[in-house]
């Protein structure tokens, strides 16, 4: 634990925050040595850890039977969960449009924010509207429809039937 919270803190100047750029150049040459131009695109080994690192925080803090995850507002969150790969599908198509609109108004603080946290409703109404989608009568799968089975033919003859043994 005290090893994931060390990687977190020491990852905190290395995340090009506007604060620490105004602060020293120092570390916007050490984010530059260590993740190569590159590294936006790959899943670097540094992208890695740290990723493992804060789930590691997370799993560690946070109670699994904790009763604030069964609040009726968190609910919601979980749709994102169970619909993981079309959620994540649907992340990268945000990810993209937010970098257009990032790219056409400006890299400021509130278009930032705006992006991030649009970005981050339109991808838990995706989640809802897959599990309202899942869950309506009208898209019942084979294994849900009813089977209608045709009948047997009944035979006259005790020759004609098969025999199981």
């Amino acid at each position: 634990f005290p090893a994931a919270i060390l990687v977190l803190l020491v990852s905190i100047p290395l995340t090009g925050w506007p604060f620490f750029q105004l602060f020293d150049e120092f570390f916007v040459k050490l984010n530059a040595m260590i993740y190569p131009p590159e590294a936006i695109t790959i899943l670097h080994y540094t992208r890695l850890v740290h990723f493992l690192a804060l789930a590691y925080v997370c799993y560690s803090l946070v109670d699994p039977k904790a009763a604030w995850l069964e609040h009726p507002r968190i609910q919601p969150l979980y749709a994102i969960g169970r619909n993981s790969f079309p959620s994540f599908l649907a992340g990268v198509v945000l990810s993209l449009l937010g970098g257009i609109a990032i790219d056409h108004f400006g890299t400021s603080w509130t278009v930032a924010h705006g992006v991030n946290f649009s970005g981050m409703a339109l991808l838990l109404a995706f989640a809802l509207g897959m599990d309202r989608f899942f869950k309506s009568k009208s898209n019942r799968g084979p294994s849900q429809l009813p089977v209608q089975h045709k009948p047997l033919p009944v035979t006259q003859n005790r020759s004609e039937a098969v025999s199981l043994t």
